[in-house]
């Protein structure tokens, strides 16, 4: 398995809409300068970490992002008033009026509790959020964001139930064994008592570990996947068939390229190392929906045959540099920066032939001085101190 799909392996088990895009196998190419001119083979490990681009047009309220929350201030160093309030709180039970009917639990088939929740490509519904979370629960589902975690913050903020913040502690209680952050926790729904803010209580408010700082992104990062789909849904409701047909073969190579670059060109040596690898993967993907944007505005590349000579100069001395470079001490490696760089041509390549297709009146010139400019300016980064 590569390193950067071990790291992210717990997205699996906690999230399992993230699977693996049916992306084509890309195909090779001639290559300019010094990049090497081989083909480039994806990474289907570290693939199956990534959100999966499901289309979701119908409209939802989401949940306010949670306010930052310091509960260092109200917590006592050894535990001992969240170890009382567990202790309180281990007798209280499910309103059973909660519990889902035989019809309800039919109506949640095949969704899952965080979906309904956080409007995971269906409108947010706490009722049925709270339904599938029973009907996780009853089934021992593994996952971190589903069953009695979705159930807490139901109860925390009186969504879709009434607010119970006695069960809230006792399911926070419950489902977290790292002593710090069940401490913080706890003491953030007990103070939920008098102080109720203007924020939807949330798992990932008292996250203190590079653990949960990697799932809290992960599930950031497909809410906003979520976004953009339905973004450029709507950018290319007129496109033809044609048009459409090489927007699909580009996605399936920039994919390609984003995991290779988030695999392989970031430093996973911290222990916020899975959070690393999702905000990469994010920053390749919001910056394909902008520039889609751009180009619809009229806002196209430009650059001449000089333009392009130019920044396919910096783009190979900035490549050479890199590989060149002692990266002793980072996961940075030559043969990963290598990698990237077949996978960055053939996705240079298909930006190019959808150019031609969707923006004919650009030139193959501007459109690689646009994307060796990109390229370089990533590299660069690489050589920073």
């Amino acid at each position: 398995m590569p390193r950067a799909a071990t790291f992210l392996f717990f997205t699996l088990a906690i999230t399992p809409a993230y699977a693996q895009l049916g992306c084509e196998s890309p195909r090779p190419h001639a290559s300019p300068g010094t990049h090497p001119p081989v083909a480039v083979s994806a990474k289907p490990s570290l693939a199956a970490a990534k959100p999966a681009l499901t289309a979701a047009s119908a409209p939802r309220t989401e949940p306010a992002p949670s306010a930052p929350y310091d509960f260092a201030a109200v917590l006592d160093g050894d535990g001992k008033t969240s170890v009382a309030l567990c202790e309180t709180s281990r007798t209280v039970g499910f309103p059973s009026t909660d519990k889902p009917s035989k019809a309800e639990r039919a109506s949640v088939r095949g969704t899952e509790s965080r979906m309904h929740y956080y409007g995971i490509g269906i409108p947010v519904d706490y009722v049925k959020a709270r339904h599938a979370a029973f009907v996780e629960l009853e089934k021992h589902d593994p996952r971190l964001f589903g069953n009695e975690v979705i159930l807490m913050m139901l109860y925390a903020n009186g969504f879709g139930t009434g607010k119970n913040i006695d069960l809230a502690i006792k399911l926070a209680c419950k489902n977290w064994h790292a002593p710090m952050e069940r401490d913080g926790r706890v003491a953030h729904l007990n103070a939920l008592r008098s102080t109720a803010g203007d924020t939807p209580f949330d798992l990932c408010d008292d996250i203190t570990s590079g653990f949960m700082e990697g799932a809290c992104a992960g599930l950031a990062e497909e809410r906003a996947n979520v976004r953009r789909e339905r973004d450029l849904v709507e950018l290319t409701a007129r496109w033809s068939v044609a048009e459409l047909d090489a927007l699909r073969r580009l996605r399936g190579v920039a994919d390609a390229f984003w995991n290779a670059r988030s695999g392989y060109e970031v430093d996973l040596s911290g222990t916020d190392r899975s959070a690393a690898i999702i905000a990469e993967d994010a920053a390749g993907r919001a910056a394909f929906l902008a520039a889609l944007q751009r180009f619809e505005q009229g806002k196209v590349p430009e650059g001449s045959a000089d333009a392009y000579r130019d920044a396919d100069d910096r783009l190979n001395r900035t490549y050479k540099a890199a590989l060149s470079t002692d990266f002793t001490g980072t996961t940075l490696r030559a043969e990963d920066i290598r990698a990237t760089e077949r996978a960055w041509l053939v996705y240079r390549n298909e930006w190019i032939a959808f150019g031609a297709v969707r923006y004919p009146a650009v030139r193959a010139e501007a459109w690689n001085t646009w994307l060796s400019t990109a390229r370089a300016e990533q590299l660069e980064l690489l050589l920073q101190p």
